[in-house]
C-alpha cells in the first residue's frame, strides 16, 4: 500500500521489519528487491546479497531437473518458452508486440506460459506467434516446472522478476537446460539457475557485471524494442506557442516520484518562473494523494499554481496529454520505459538521466537506440540545465517536434526486424555455448 501511494521509503522499511522476523522469507524477500528499485542513492551492491538470499530460499529443499530431452545440436530449430504474467495490456506487453511478430519461426517455436487469469485484446494479438499458450496461474511450482519440462523447452525466458504475478521461483527448478531473463524486470533475479541477463551496452556495461548473479547477453542495439501506439493522434503542434509559457510533463508512476525527483524539477520551474509542471498518474486519481503531492513540491517553494496533477483515463485520452506538454523530464533512478518511447512518439523529448545500474541507465539505452544521445544528462545539475535549454530555444524545439515521430519510427528504438535479429542471435549464441559445454 505504502508502494503504490508512493511512499517508497516506508515500504521498504515496513519489508524490512517483515524480514527481521522471517529473513528468509522468499515472498518478502522478492518484494523487497521490487521495492529497492525505486530508491535514489541506494548502490546496486546492496541489492546483490538480498537477491542471492532470495535465491537461496526459493532452492532449499527443491530438487532441480539434471536432465532434458534437449539435443545439444546447435543449428536445429529450438523450442523457446515465456513464462510472464504479463501478456497482456502491459508494458511488458507492448514491448512483445513488435518482435515477435518478426520472430524466424522456421528456426524458433514459441510456447507461453501465461500467469495472469485474465486475457484482453493485447493477449489475443500475441497468442497468434506461440505454437502453445497456456494459462499457469493455479498450479504449483512444482506442476509448472514439469510440464516446461515435459514441453522439452530449450530456453526458458522469464520476464516478470519480482514484479507481480512472477513465476521466478520456478526457474530455481531448472525445467529448461538454458534460462534467461529478458524484460519485464531489470536488476538481477538472484536465482542462479538463470544463467543470463540479456541487456546492452547502456544498461548493463562492463563494470557493473558485480550487480548480477547471471551472466550478460548484450544485444548491439537497445534491449527494448517498441511498437507505434494504436490508433496514435497526429503530432499536436508546441502548446508553448498558444500558452505562452512552457509545460514539462511526466506520466509515469507516481512511486518513481521520491524526493530527489521533485527537488531536481523544482529547480527547473524556478529557473523559469513561467513555466509548469503536468503530472499524470493513476494515483493522482486520490485527493489525498493530490494533497500530499502538492505538500512535497511546497517544501521546495512550487506552488499549487504551478501543477497540473492527473489522474488515469482511457489509453485515447493518455495519447491526447502529450498534446499539451513541450518536453517530458523522466524520473530517476527508476526511468520510464513504455511512457518514453510514447512520448517521443508523440513529437516530445525526454530528458533523462544517466544512472548508475540497469533501471537508472533504462533511459539511457532508449536515446541512444532513438538517436537521441543529446537528451542524456550526466548529473542532477546538468539535467536541469539540459530541460532549460530546450525550453528556451522554442525554435528549435518546435524543429524538433515536428520531425520527432518520423525520426524515431526509422530508428533501432522502433525497429522490430532488426530487434528480432539481434534477438535470435542471441538466442542461438546463447544455446551454443550450452552445447559446447555439453560436448
Amino acid at each position: 500500500v505504502f508502494l503504490e501511494k508512493g511512499d517508497v521509503a516506508q515500504a521498504a522499511e515496513e519489508l524490512g521489519k517483515a524480514l527481521a522476523k522471517d529473513a528468509n522469507d522468499p515472498e518478502i524477500l522478492s518484494h523487497q528487491l521490487f521495492c529497492l528499485n525505486y530508491l535514489p542513492n541506494l548502490p546496486a551492491s546492496d541489492m546483490l546479497p538480498i537477491a542471492r538470499r532470495y535465491g537461496d530460499a526459493v532452492r532449499a529443499g527443491v530438487t532441480a531437473f539434471d536432465s532434458w530431452q534437449c539435443s545439444p545440436d546447435p543449428a536445429r530449430k529450438l523450442r523457446v518458452g515465456l513464462v510472464s504474467g504479463d501478456l497482456r495490456r502491459h508494458p511488458v506487453g507492448y514491448l512483445l508486440r513488435g518482435p515477435l511478430r518478426e520472430i524466424a519461426r522456421a528456426e524458433f517455436e514459441l510456447f507461453a506460459y501465461s500467469n495472469f487469469p485474465q486475457e484482453d485484446d493485447l493477449s489475443a494479438e500475441l497468442r497468434q506467434h506461440f505454437s502453445a499458450w497456456t494459462v499457469v496461474n493455479e498450479r504449483s511450482d512444482a506442476e509448472l516446472a514439469r510440464l516446461i519440462h515435459d514441453d522439452r523447452i530449450d530456453i526458458l525466458l522469464d520476464l516478470s522478476g519480482h514484479t507481480d504475478f512472477s513465476r521466478i521461483a520456478v526457474f530455481a527448478r531448472r525445467p529448461a537446460p538454458l534460462q534467461a531473463s529478458w524484460l519485464g524486470y531489470f536488476a538481477t533475479t538472484g536465482v542462479r539457475e538463470i544463467d543470463w541477463k540479456i541487456g546492452d551496452p547502456w544498461v548493463a556495461p562492463d563494470d557493473e557485471a558485480g550487480h548480477f548473479t547471471e551472466k550478460l547477453w548484450r544485444l548491439p542495439d537497445s534491449c527494448f524494442c517498441f511498437a507505434p501506439p494504436e490508433g496514435a493522434p497526429a503530432v499536436a503542434s508546441l502548446p508553448s506557442e498558444h500558452n505562452g509559457y512552457v509545460t514539462y510533463g511526466c506520466f509515469n508512476n507516481l512511486a518513481k516520484v521520491n524526493d530527489a525527483v521533485i527537488e531536481t524539477w523544482s529547480r527547473i520551474l524556478h529557473a523559469d518562473p513561467a513555466a509548469r509542471l503536468l503530472l499524470k498518474a493513476k494515483q493522482l486519481g486520490s485527493d489525498e494523494l493530490r494533497a500530499s503531492l502538492l505538500a512535497r513540491f511546497a517544501g521546495y517553494s512550487i506552488g499549487p499554481e504551478r501543477l497540473e496533477l492527473e489522474g488515469a483515463g482511457s489509453y485515447a485520452e493518455y495519447l491526447d496529454t502529450y498534446a499539451r506538454i513541450d518536453i517530458a523530464l523522466d524520473p530517476f533512478p527508476y526511468t520510464g520505459g513504455t511512457t518514453t518511447a510514447e512520448s517521443l512518439w508523440m513529437g516530445v523529448p525526454v530528458v533523462t538521466l544517466k544512472g548508475d545500474r540497469f533501471i537508472a541507465h533504462q533511459g539511457e539505452s532508449l536515446m541512444q537506440a532513438a538517436g537521441l544521445s543529446g537528451m542524456i544528462a550526466a548529473d542532477a545539475d546538468a539535467y536541469v540545465q539540459l530541460a532549460v535549454n530546450i525550453a528556451a530555444d522554442r525554435a528549435a524545439l518546435s524543429e524538433l517536434r515536428s520531425g520527432l515521430r518520423e525520426r524515431v519510427a526509422t530508428s533501432a528504438l522502433f525497429d522490430a526486424p532488426r530487434y528480432a535479429r539481434n534477438l535470435e542471435a542471441a538466442w542461438r549464441g546463447m544455446w551454443a555455448e550450452w552445447c559446447a559445454r555439453q560436448r
